[in-house]
């Protein structure tokens, strides 16, 4: 492909900024030609006959152009190597196939970093510079989760944990399986509310795995059940049924249930998909507890949620 373009004027490079230029695998050939030094490749790699060895000042983010590529968690590597080049009065030019979704859906969470933008914007501004940028739905849908967070990747947002849920849920649909490798693993940290199994004290979840179950908050009267995000422990979800149980993985004791399609929570609510603990089989107790000496107590809900930080 690139040969076929050698010596052709390109014009799909697009200059976004003062030193930020934004386009396809063809704009490659204008690198020389406009004096950039960074180049920041959001595309599987391929060979580029020679042309790019291995140097601090190249990027590559090995991703599809798919709708259920997680290409929000490179944001903050690829918004701190555009602002390493640009800090050092150096051009970057940020690339993929076509300049069309991946590359444009990175420069527009840059643009959102650095300038405050809200993601309209930055879409807007990019589309002035270059008509063609078209981020699929799946990017789409990250950048306003990345807005939501404040234009940072916080893994414990619950914006990040609906899209992150979201997308495994589309992979289960369309493998009956997820990549387990990507689930949390609850750790006893400080600053949390511990939720360890009743018979044999194993760590099952913390404060921070909780998922809020509504678009409100789960009632004093009706907590009978906690609804999480999967958990590596959970190998029955992996099973290829659309539901069924979750046993503690130390004593195989029942603890809760699953289901890929949905389930209605004690309030009312429909949590899709639905990862639920039965807060009678498990203990509650803050990290302070834990590391001193460990007083089993009853799972007591007060009126104000609990919040993942």
């Amino acid at each position: 492909m690139l040969a076929a373009l050698q010596g052709r004027v390109d014009t799909s490079v697009s200059q976004i900024r003062p030193g930020l230029y934004l386009g396809g695998l063809s704009a490659r050939l204008s690198v020389e030609k406009l004096g950039i030094d960074y180049i920041l490749s959001v595309i599987k790699p391929i060979d580029y006959s020679g042309r790019d060895k291995a140097s601090s000042k190249r990027m590559v983010i090995p991703v599809d152009d798919m709708a259920d590529t997680n290409l929000l968690q490179h944001f903050p590597m690829c918004i701190a190597f555009i602002k390493q080049a640009l800090a050092a009065e150096s051009k970057i030019l940020v690339h993929c196939a076509m300049g069309i979704s991946r590359s444009c859906t990175v420069v527009a969470a840059y643009l959102m970093s650095i300038e405050g933008l809200p993601v309209d914007t930055a879409l807007q501004e990019l589309r002035q510079k270059r008509p063609m940028c078209r981020p699929n739905d799946g990017f789409l849908e990250q950048l306003h989760a990345f807005d939501v967070m404040n234009k940072k990747l916080l893994t414990q947002h619950p914006a990040y944990k609906k899209y992150h849920l979201q997308n495994l849920a589309e992979q289960w649909q369309e493998n009956s399986t997820i990549d387990t490798s990507t689930l949390a693993n609850p750790s006893d940290t400080a600053g949390q509310v511990l939720y360890r199994c009743r018979r044999c004290r194993r760590l099952i979840s913390t404060q921070t795995e909780v998922m809020s179950a509504s678009s409100g908050h789960q009632s004093d009267a009706s907590a009978s059940c906690l609804f999480v995000e999967p958990m590596q422990w959970m190998s029955e979800i992996t099973s290829g049924h659309v539901q069924g149980k979750l046993y503690c993985p130390g004593c195989k004791t029942r603890i809760g249930s699953f289901n890929w399609a949905g389930m209605r929570s004690p309030t009312g609510a429909w949590v899709t998909p639905a990862f639920h603990l039965q807060l009678s089989k498990l203990d509650a107790q803050s990290t302070q507890e834990a590391h001193s000496s460990v007083q089993i107590r009853q799972p007591v809900f007060r009126s104000t949620p609990l919040q993942s930080k």
